[in-house]
């Protein structure tokens, strides 16, 4: 698959638009916009999925923070984002940030826009340094 231009999602690659000038959606940060007529005329058919990639990277940060916080005990090691890369499929509480992560790679792949396949390709690169067995099969 080739990465696609950074382009605007409505009206694509057009001569005169320079990719420094397009702006991300704000809310999930993974379609493209020339301006802001094109971000609203576009809306209807991206707010499902919009609103599925925040709520999801929202629940990331919640899992993240739950993992970072984790009381240690015989099964569950504090702060395993650092003390245990790489073995996190060993260990039963960090599989829900993982599944979740799995979810957002899953989500942003269907969106045909550079910054979108940029972000799946950075969760994915993350989930394997997290757990290089890839028991969830990156």
């Amino acid at each position: 698959m080739l990465l696609p231009h950074s382009a605007c999602q409505v009206c694509g690659p057009r001569a005169g638009v320079s990719p420094d000038s397009l702006f991300k959606c704000s809310r999930c940060q993974a379609v493209l916009y020339c301006g802001r007529e094109h971000q609203s005329e576009h809306f209807a058919s991206h707010k499902s999925t919009c609103k599925r990639i925040k709520k999801m990277r929202d629940r990331m940060a919640e899992e993240a923070d739950k993992v970072r916080s984790a009381n240690e005990d015989d099964w569950t090691p504090a702060n395993a984002l650092e003390t245990h890369v790489g073995l996190f499929w060993g260990i039963h509480s960090t599989r829900p940030y993982m599944r979740v992560k799995l979810e957002v790679i899953r989500t942003l792949s269907t969106l045909a826009s550079r910054p979108a396949i940029e972000a799946a390709l950075a969760e994915a690169q993350d989930c394997m340094w997290l757990c290089r067995s890839d028991n969830l099969g990156i």
